[in-house]
C-alpha cells in the first residue's frame, strides 16, 4: 500500500514537457511529503511506470531528468466533481493573469478536463455565462506584456529570487538594466504593477509589468526590507500616491453623491450633515493623496470642497484651467 502511494505521488510531482525533474529531486520532495526512500528505488519505479504511462526521460550530461509527455492523459484520482471543475473554470477566468506560469502550464490540463466536465453538466455549465467581474473605471485596454518575461518575473516571485530586469520608465526613450528583488505584485485597474527593491537600495518601487523590455533570472536570494510587508504596503495608500498627510477633509455634496458615500463611506469616521436645499456637508479625516483628488474631480459640479484650504485652492485652480482651456 505505502508503495503504491509512494508511486501516486511521485507521478503527481513529476511536471509535464518542457518541464522535468531530475531523480534527486524528486528523492527530496518526497522525503517532504513524508516518504522514505532512496534515488535507485525511484529509478526503478520510474522504469516500470514508463511501460503503463507517458513518462519520458532525457540525458542531460550525467543527469537523467524525467517529465510528463505534452499530450499525456490526464491522471485525477478520483475524477473530477462538477463542483470542483466550476472552480477551476472561474479560477482560470478571473485569475489566469494573476498566477505564476509555472502554476498555469501545470493546471492547463485541469482547465480543459473542468471544461469538458462542465459541458456535460445542466445547471453549473450555465454559471460560467451568468457571473461577470465589471470594473468601476473607465475601461482601458490592457497593455501587452512579453510572456517571456512574465515568466521569469513570476518565477523570481515564487521562488523569492532576484533577476536583472531591463526597464523603461514612463517619460523615459532609453530603457536601464537593474537587479531587482521582487516582492510582490499587485494588480490594479487593468495593469500589473511588480512591488520590489533595486540593486541593493532599500526603498521600496512600483515598476508596470508592460514596461520590462527583458528579464533575465538571477540565482541570488531575495531580502526584503526590514518589516515589509505587501498589505502594509498598499493599507498606507502607497497606490494612491500620496500627496501629504492626513487632512481634515469637509466637503459639499448633493445628489447621487449621498446616497452613494452613505452605502460606502470615504471613511470609519465619516460624517454626513445637511446643509441646504439638497446639499449635506460630508466630513472626514484621510490621507491627503492623488487618487483622492481624482475621484473628488470625477463628481464635477455636484461636490464643493471647502477645507483644508490649500484643496480648496488646488480645486479653484483646477477649474480655472479647465475654464480657460474650453473658452
Amino acid at each position: 500500500m505505502d508503495a503504491a502511494l509512494r508511486q501516486l505521488e511521485m507521478m503527481r510531482l513529476i511536471p509535464r514537457a518542457p518541464r522535468s525533474i531530475t531523480v534527486t529531486r524528486l528523492a527530496e520532495k518526497l522525503e517532504d511529503e513524508g516518504f522514505a526512500i532512496n534515488v535507485r528505488t525511484i529509478q526503478r519505479d520510474l522504469n516500470a511506470l514508463t511501460s503503463l504511462f507517458d513518462l519520458r526521460n532525457k540525458a542531460v550530461g550525467r543527469t537523467q531528468k524525467w517529465f510528463w509527455g505534452e499530450n499525456a492523459e490526464l491522471i485525477d484520482i478520483p475524477g473530477m466533481s462538477p463542483q470542483t471543475a466550476l472552480t477551476m473554470f472561474m479560477t482560470e477566468l478571473f485569475l489566469y493573469d494573476q498566477l505564476p506560469r509555472s502554476i498555469t502550464s501545470h493546471l492547463t490540463h485541469h482547465f480543459e478536463q473542468a471544461r469538458e466536465v462542465l459541458q456535460k453538466q445542466g445547471a453549473l455549465s450555465s454559471w460560467t455565462d451568468k457571473v461577470r467581474v465589471v470594473p468601476r473605471t473607465q475601461r482601458l485596454i490592457q497593455p501587452k506584456i512579453d510572456e517571456d518575461i512574465v515568466k521569469v518575473i513570476y518565477d523570481a516571485l515564487l521562488n523569492d529570487r532576484k533577476f536583472i530586469g531591463t526597464y523603461l520608465k514612463r517619460g523615459v526613450r532609453v530603457s536601464k538594466e537593474y537587479p531587482v528583488s521582487p516582492l510582490g505584485l499587485v494588480f490594479r485597474d487593468g495593469v500589473t504593477y511588480l512591488v520590489a527593491t533595486l540593486r541593493d537600495y532599500p526603498d521600496v518601487r512600483q515598476m508596470a509589468l508592460h514596461r520590462f523590455r527583458g528579464a533575465e533570472p538571477l540565482d541570488e536570494k531575495v531580502t526584503p526590507p526590514k518589516g515589509f510587508k505587501l498589505d502594509h504596503y498598499i493599507n498606507d495608500r502607497e497606490f494612491d500616491y500620496p500627496e501629504g498627510d492626513f487632512i481634515n477633509l469637509e466637503f459639499k455634496a448633493k445628489d447621487f453623491v449621498i446616497q452613494a458615500l452613505r452605502e460606502t463611506p470615504l471613511s470609519h469616521n465619516q460624517g454626513i450633515r445637511p446643509f441646504e436645499d439638497d446639499w449635506v456637508i460630508v466630513s472626514c479625516r484621510i490621507k491627503e493623496t492623488q487618487q483622492l483628488r481624482w475621484w473628488l474631480l470625477g463628481f464635477g459640479a455636484q461636490v464643493e470642497v471647502l477645507q483644508p484650504r490649500h484643496l480648496r485652492e488646488w480645486f479653484k485652480e483646477s477649474a480655472q484651467n479647465l475654464y480657460q482651456m474650453y473658452q
